[in-house]
């Protein structure tokens, strides 16, 4: 289990993070949870495009960070509703 800063959170970080086992801590006195946005981004599959699907996290006056979804907590990262 880590505890992860999420003013400090590194692109690298977030491509990793474990829904399941990590803790997404905000330490900026501006934080609260009716200020944080987060926006579920569903995957763009066509012909000639395959963008998978993300979730992004706002804290305003600190920074944005996006993270990869998945379907499901056990695969780790951050699970959302995804239409699955």
């Amino acid at each position: 289990m880590a505890n992860v800063v999420f003013e400090t959170l590194t692109d690298a970080q977030a491509a990793t993070f474990n829904g399941p086992t990590d803790t997404l801590v905000f330490t900026s006195p501006t934080a609260s949870g009716k200020l944080i946005t987060v926006t579920y981004v569903a995957a763009v599959v066509t012909p000639s495009t395959n963008t998978p699907a993300s979730i992004t996290i706002a804290s305003p006056g600190a920074r944005t960070v996006t993270f990869p979804a998945v379907t499901s907590p056990a695969l780790g990262g951050i699970a959302g509703d995804l239409g699955t």
